[in-house]
């Protein structure tokens, strides 16, 4: 752990050559109560050298700067690691913890990773030898971290920025989006059991519900796209004999709009979400055997194709009859896309660390994501890049591929679980709980027994 002091109005006339009487001083320690040579020789060169320190930049600045300083050596040892051994994966992680943090914002986390990367400038100007930073482009030598730099002309004057992968999406421009999270996801899915918009339930309705709640979130579809969804798409990507987390091909999905409007992508899906559709199906076609038309979704009264208007109406008004109505009045159907497209991002990032080192992480990550959506530009992903990078992809985060059920059932189990340990539910009604919550999970545990 490396803390800075601050030395009040130090006696400095040893080291300046004015008077520095108003002129406050950080300087860092280890734990341990020995002197961080590195770290002092940076925030004094950083701070106009002996002879200047305190002028230009003034003593605030400075404090600012170590404090900064302290908060990246402290994020390295507590992974076991020292300034000499990042790697553009620790800048990447460095940013999304500083993410986490409430009080830091994308303007602010910016300042911090500039001043950690200045900082590994400075040790590699110490030493030729280190191959710890480079911002030479096509370099023969292997370096743990790179950047690149910036230059323009400003006032006459040339000025530099630091860039790096990290923050090259913190630059642009951010726009908040409403994400449907684990404990709303549960919660939409068991609005039907508690709406006024059905008094009376039933079996297709509830299967109705979860297939419509399903697809929205494990395919990041529109509610105008999944409107237009057929049976015969669902059909020829179940595998009834394939694993419950087997993933399946998903065809022919409709983009209604941007640059790629009128054409389909497809997906990789879980077959026992697909499985959950299917019994929709199959009750849908045993109650309508002779149905004229092959929408999925169809009005449970005559079995006859929803409107449009209807079928994006309903799920408003299903959350808005619920217990659930005040909780999920942020969320809408288009929080599913947002959570597929971020959750997606924050996973390409966690798979792509794991091949090594890649200076270019988050681009890669938001291009292969770029691939399932059909998003015209890279650019168009960068407010989901900012909620990836807020740690989403932790280490509690059942990975999306799974089939929905079983992710459903096992977040309910945790979210059991650790209100019994806080006391806030007795063990009786945390049993009685977790084997309500186990029914999804035996609904698609063998799938090849449908």
């Amino acid at each position: 752990m490396i803390k800075v002091f601050i030395s009040k109005t130090p006696d400095l006339s040893f080291l300046l050559s004015y008077n520095a009487d108003d002129c406050d001083m950080p300087f860092f320690i280890h734990e341990d109560g020995q002197f961080h040579w590195l770290a002092n020789n940076y925030i004094t060169q950083e701070s106009g050298g002996p002879n200047y320190y305190g002028v230009k930049p003034k003593s605030g600045t400075i404090i600012q700067t170590a404090q900064s300083l302290a908060r990246f050596l402290n994020f390295m040892y507590s992974r076991n690691d020292s300034e000499l051994d990042t790697t553009d994966n620790d800048i990447f992680e460095y940013c999304k913890f500083l993410l986490s943090q409430s009080n830091i914002n994308p303007d602010t986390c910016k300042k911090h990773i500039r001043t950690s990367l200045k900082y590994l400038i400075f040790i590699q100007s110490l030493d030729n030898n280190l191959h710890l930073i480079t911002s030479e482009k096509y370099s023969q030598t292997k370096y743990q971290v790179h950047i690149t730099i910036d230059r323009y002309i400003r006032n006459n004057f040339f000025s530099e920025y630091i860039q790096h992968e990290s923050i090259k999406y913190l630059s642009q421009p951010y726009t908040e989006v409403e994400m449907i999270y684990d404990d709303e996801f549960y919660a939409w899915v068991d609005a039907i059991n508690c709406t006024t918009n059905h008094p009376i339930l039933n079996e297709l309705i509830s299967l109705r519900w979860e297939a419509m709640s399903y697809l929205l979130e494990a395919t990041g579809s529109r509610i105008s796209e999944l409107h237009q969804y057929t049976r015969k798409m669902i059909k020829d990507a179940y595998l009834p004999l394939a694993d419950a987390n087997q993933l399946v091909e998903l065809n022919r999905i409709p983009v209604v709009k941007g640059k790629y409007a009128k054409n389909t992508r497809k997906i990789s899906i879980a077959n026992g979400t697909i499985q959950q559709v299917i019994a929709y199906i199959n009750e849908v076609e045993k109650k309508w055997p002779d149905l004229e038309h092959d929408q999925l979704f169809v009005d449970l009264n005559n079995g006859n194709k929803l409107s449009r208007k209807y079928f994006q109406d309903y799920t408003r008004r299903v959350i808005e009859g619920s217990k659930y109505a005040k909780k999920l009045a942020h969320v809408s159907n288009h929080s599913f896309r947002h959570r597929f497209i971020t959750y997606r991002i924050a996973e390409a990032i966690d798979k792509l660390k794991e091949q090594g080192n890649l200076s270019n992480l988050l681009k890669v990550a938001a291009q292969a994501v770029m691939k399932l959506t059909l998003h015209a530009n890279e650019r168009s992903l960068s407010t989901y890049v900012h909620l990836a990078m807020s740690d989403l992809a932790s280490k509690n985060h059942i990975p999306s591929t799974n089939n929905t059920p079983q992710r459903l059932a096992f977040y309910r189990i945790n979210e059991l679980v650790a209100l019994n340990e806080q006391g806030r539910l007795n063990d009786q009604e945390a049993i009685k709980e977790i084997k309500f919550a186990l029914t999804n999970l035996n609904r698609v545990s063998n799938v090849d027994q449908e």
